[in-house]
């Protein structure tokens, strides 16, 4: 499921990252990712990823073993988790990043969402960036 949100040829840092994420779940909750995605364009190529995770966030610890794009696929990941904490604090971490074209879908879903803290930290990050790439 996660090979699909991101282009091709970031396939084996997406298997790497995805290598992290603990395949431990929240409490009560049966399922790793919801049966509802998000779709949209990247370039020519439709990307589907998962509209929330219910995995348990990585330790910060593992984060910092990965390469740079391998810790900006799995903050693009951990951006649809279910505890709004955990979305806050690695879209946060992307947005402080130069990313990639490709991580673009992930912020601009954070922007449609209900949590007013997440809306407004990421605003005010991008407010001071250059968007037009997100544009």
């Amino acid at each position: 499921m996660f090979q699909d949100g991101f282009p091709n040829y970031l396939r084996d840092d997406v298997a790497t990252a995805v290598g992290m994420i603990p395949h431990e779940n929240y409490e009560n909750v049966t399922t790793g990712v919801s049966q509802d995605t998000i779709q949209c364009f990247l370039d020519d190529t439709m990307i589907r990823f998962p509209y929330r995770i219910y995995y348990i966030d990585s330790l910060d610890e593992v984060i910092d073993n990965l390469s740079l794009r391998q810790k900006m696929i799995l903050h693009c990941i951990y951006s649809r988790s279910c505890d709004g904490f955990v979305r806050q604090k690695h879209i946060s971490s992307l947005l402080q990043m130069d990313y990639e074209d490709w991580a673009i879908p992930y912020i601009v879903k954070i922007c449609d969402e209900y949590v007013v803290e997440i809306i407004e930290m990421t605003y005010d990050t991008l407010k001071e960036q250059e968007t037009e790439r997100i544009k």
